[in-house]
């Protein structure tokens, strides 16, 4: 006997009789709704881009200057701090940090918070600024690693299909039963689809870059959960009418065992059905279940180690090393092959790259650094053995440390691709008053000795150091004046010499060619040729340099940085295992608190920034001048002060009358945001 067709016309229902659900009697529908929803799936689902993360990396600016001939602190203070006065204030600008460096240049980063438009932000900038070179980032950089995400989503399907499956076993027949059912479930199955749209959707309109991270997630979830309801209500029921029927009794263990199991869960449901009638008539039972339950997940919650993004195994590390000041570039390929032969022998790296003369993490290059790039073998090959990225990270860096004369350790990389250098915690020691750079030296390493001592971290250090040898040319101007020579031309001739200077362009071969002047390399490689090189004085008559000018060897820093307008060091380093990265935050506030002077204060960076900065996040930059949080103090500028206010170092509000939205800045304090 045949059953009936999904196209076969029903029997018209009596008047006033329930015509039964709607997909039930046109089950062609519900198909039709089915597939048009999986073709546009299969459609949306070819377009979409693939990658690790979200767009959540901050927009950065990039300005780039060059004073050829001057040291680091001549060009902090010549080239970036004017520079760095002009963009203070852009509009949503969270921090920027300017690297000097003894070659002359400068490159100051400006990043913005997560979303801003670069393009629209650059022509905030001012033409002085947009005048000494700008290069523009798109921090979209995450092209290697694809990150599956599953979700499990309360299929609603189901809940229609045990409660046809119900009706069925008392004795209705299939449509009937379905028909029943619709009307049992409709209700809850909307209501769970609101209630967990209700949920989710809130996360999507999350600020920061806690919500560029939660953003599909919770809109994935939420479109999962409305697409399982229409599902429910349009196609389970059009099949359950069409392919259920009434089960018959089985026989052998099988049916045996799940015979019990239905007497045994039956039994559960009766007994939760008595419960939750107990529970609807007593209400204050149920609202002080409800806050218990409430305030133990808050307390479980709170006991909880803090953290942002977990740092993942992605395959390869980074090392870096630094040799004394001043060494020489042999010197460094030396000692570079010491670590590459640690690098052959190290249990799960692949290959590496050696680049000498380079910091990968300060992103500064000089004589005396050496950096590397460490593939790892696959994950299926080394983790299994227990070498996953992290124990090798710690195993190169005991041995690094066994190596004399040098400072080297190994990173990962950065949990967000496009925040930071590297893995790990970035801090700032910052000089607010503006002593010399011995006295913020003194300070940092005092702060890094303390936190050496502290169980929370793996490594803590810096690659900075104040006082390294370099060579001062001291003009005697008296003598210059009695020889006739201009200041100028000395200046010139020494730049040319032992540097370089730009000429002109010019076009050969179908390409265009640059012209610098300069000496012979073995004409500039001793200290003692300057006495080789002449210029011309006013009377046309040629002088020798070494006559109005000597030189001695000083001490100083191979590069100096500043954040958010300070000079300022960067501290960096790992938790230690088991230690979550709010742990080790809250450690090195305890630090600073402990070590740092008046006038000096710490400004988290990158990663770490973006989780003090998190609406969850409770860790906040120290500021222990005033012993308040710097981080909640610059927040407190942008949420509750007008742009007309200004703040000193100590955190305290005042008006000024003069301090216009982005032009009016004081030594002592800074307009705009931070």
């Amino acid at each position: 006997m045949s059953g009936p067709t999904p196209d076969a016309p029903a029997p018209a229902p009596a008047a006033g009789a329930d015509p039964g659900n709607f997909f039930v009697r046109r089950p062609i529908v519900a198909m039709v709704i089915s597939i048009v929803t999986v073709i546009v799936g299969l459609v949306s689902m070819s377009r979409l881009p693939i990658a690790q993360f979200p767009e959540m990396v901050p927009p950065m600016i990039k300005i780039t200057g060059n004073y050829t001939g001057a040291d680091a602190l001549t060009v902090e203070q010549s080239v970036a701090t004017p520079i760095e006065q002009q963009v203070n204030g852009v509009e949503r600008m969270i921090y920027m940090q300017s690297t000097n460096s003894a070659d002359g240049k400068m490159a100051l980063n400006v990043s913005f918070e997560v979303g801003t438009n670069v393009n629209i932000a650059m022509p905030t900038l001012p033409p002085e600024v947009k005048q000494t070179g700008v290069s523009l980032k798109k921090s979209l950089a995450m092209p290697l690693l694809v990150v599956s995400v599953g979700i499990v989503v309360v299929d609603d399907a189901i809940v229609v299909v045990e409660a046809v499956e119900h009706h069925i076993h008392l004795g209705l027949d299939p449509k009937a039963a379905t028909n029943k059912a619709m009307r049992e479930v409709s209700g809850p199955v909307i209501a769970i689809a609101l209630v967990l749209s209700a949920v989710f959707i809130p996360v999507a309109f999350v600020g920061s870059i806690t919500g560029r991270m939660y953003q599909q997630f919770a809109i994935t979830i939420a479109l999962s959960v409305i697409l399982s309801a229409i599902n429910a209500l349009t196609l389970s029921p059009a099949l359950c009418g069409m392919l259920l029927k009434p089960k018959k009794e089985g026989t052998g263990l099988l049916a045996k065992f799940f015979a019990l199991f239905n007497k045994g869960f039956n039994a559960v449901t009766e007994r939760y059905g008595k419960w939750t009638a107990v529970l609807l008539r007593r209400g204050v039972l149920t609202v002080g279940l409800l806050l218990a339950f409430f305030g133990g997940a808050g307390a479980l919650g709170s006991a909880l180690p803090g953290g942002f993004v977990p740092e993942e195994d992605q395959g390869y590390l980074l090392s870096v090393l630094a040799l004394p000041p001043a060494s020489s570039l042999q010197r460094a390929d030396e000692v570079a092959k010491q670590e590459e032969e640690l690098l052959e022998k190290a249990e799960g790296v692949k290959t590496y790259n050696t680049m000498v003369g380079l910091s990968l993490a300060t992103n500064t290059s000089s004589t005396y650094l050496v950096s590397f790039f460490v593939q790892l073998e696959d994950r299926g090959e080394r983790v299994p053995h227990g070498h996953t990225a992290r124990n090798i990270m710690l195993e190169l860096n005991r041995e690094l440390a066994k190596m004399p004369e040098t400072a080297g350790f190994a990173l990962g990389p950065p949990a967000i691709p496009g925040i930071g250098t590297g893995s790990g915690f970035s801090i700032f020691v910052q000089d607010m008053v503006g002593r010399d750079t011995d006295a913020l030296a003194a300070q940092t390493q005092k702060f890094i000795e303390v936190a050496k001592k502290r169980p929370e971290f793996a490594r803590v250090g810096t690659s900075w150091m104040a006082a390294g040898p370099q060579l001062y040319v001291d003009v005697d101007r008296e003598k210059m004046m009695k020889q006739g020579v201009d200041p100028s031309e000395l200046y010139c001739a020494l730049q040319t010499y032992m540097g370089s200077s730009y000429i002109n362009d010019f076009n050969r071969f179908g390409r265009q060619w640059r012209v610098y002047l300069a000496a012979e390399p073995e004409y500039r490689a001793s200290v003692q040729n300057i006495g080789d090189f002449y210029v011309r004085n006013r009377e046309g008559h040629m002088v020798p340099v070494s006559s109005v000018a000597t030189v001695r060897t000083i001490n100083g820093p191979e590069y100096t940085t500043r954040f958010n307008l300070y000079r300022s060091v960067e501290v960096t380093g790992e938790p230690a295992p088991g230690v979550s990265s709010g742990q080790a935050m809250k450690a090195l506030e305890e630090v600073a608190k402990e070590t740092l002077e008046e006038g000096y204060r710490t400004a988290w960076n990158a990663m770490s920034y973006q989780e003090a900065t998190a609406p969850s996040s409770s860790t906040a930059s120290t500021s222990t001048s005033s012993g308040r949080s710097a981080s909640s103090c610059w927040s407190a500028s942008r949420r509750r002060t007008p742009s007309w206010w200004w703040s000193s170092p100590r955190c305290r509000w005042t008006r000024a009358s003069r301090c216009s939205k982005r032009r009016w800045r004081a030594p002592s304090c800074a307009c705009g945001r931070f």
